[in-house]
């Protein structure tokens, strides 16, 4: 009875060690097995180089070896399988399951700053500047219309202006931004031309500007149809001579028509707003 208990403990034994022997042996086996390289159908990039990784999955060591230069930002292009190939046996790659595909298609992401948006953030940066005032009363003419403008995909960081100049002698602006990169590096963008601010702008805060209130006091505007561009004159007028004599006025706004005031009380109203800008400042 004992030797016969005996011996079906050995038997178990054996057997479950033989158990253990067949599934480490499988574990080893699983670990030992190298995926064939599969050949991707459409590829996107955000660099200027497609590499074997971007092409096939399970490209082992070989992934970042560089085998073309990508399509331009935000376009696609396509690559014959056969072409391709024969480009990864050159780096020993070989085995690759195309899964009967004909082509593969390649797609460089990119980043795109539309016209309109470029136009607000340069708005923005010259808000409030030189005697500018609020980004949506003043109108952008550019130098050379800067269009939609692609980066690479890595450039995720906003528009932030580094250098932001108006002259307010003659309109001109020049500002650059700076947009990060996910990497640390930075693009510049630099945009020239020149900015007009509308009447619009000359009130701030709900409160009017000296001259529009001089205008209204003195009866410099009546029919206000001529209004608006001697009140943008007169302001020019004054960011450029705080203290302007009355033949300097006069010359100022010699391209501006008035057929009601007979233009004195306009002149009245112009001197009125300088002392009032210039007593403001004391």
């Amino acid at each position: 009875m004992i030797a016969r208990a005996l011996l079906l403990a050995t038997a178990l034994i054996a057997a479950s060690s033989a158990a253990a022997v067949a599934q480490t042996q499988e574990i080893f086996a699983n670990r030992n097995v190298i995926a064939a390289p599969v050949l991707r159908a459409n590829v996107q990039v955000s660099g200027d180089l497609v590499r074997i990784g971007d092409v096939i999955d399970n490209a082992g060591s070989a992934a970042q070896i560089a085998i073309y230069r990508a399509p331009d930002l935000g376009t696609t292009g396509s690559l014959p399988v056969a072409q391709v190939l024969n480009t990864l046996r050159a780096h020993q790659v070989i085995g690759v399951d195309t899964r009967d595909l004909k082509e593969i298609s390649v797609t460089r992401l990119a980043r795109t700053l539309e016209s309109k948006d470029i136009e607000l953030q340069v708005a923005r940066a010259l808000e409030r500047r030189n005697g500018l005032g609020d980004a949506a009363n003043l109108s952008l003419t550019f130098d050379r219309d800067p269009g939609d403008v692609r980066l690479d995909a890595g450039f995720t960081g906003g528009m932030l202006p580094t250098i932001a100049r108006y002259d307010n002698r003659n309109g001109r602006f020049d500002v650059t931004f700076e947009i990060a990169n996910e990497n640390g590096a930075a693009a510049k963008l630099r945009f020239t031309g020149t900015a007009i601010e509308t009447v619009e702008g000359l009130a701030s805060n709900g409160k009017l500007h000296p001259l529009q209130a001089a205008f209204a006091d003195l009866g410099g505007a009546q029919c206000g149809y001529c209004t608006p561009g001697i009140l943008m004159t007169a302001k020019a007028l004054l960011d450029r001579e705080p203290n302007p004599s009355r033949e300097r006025i006069k010359e100022a706004i010699s391209g501006n028509l008035c057929r009601c005031t007979g233009y004195q009380q306009i002149y009245e109203s112009i001197e009125e707003a300088a002392k009032t800008i210039q007593e403001s400042k004391r």
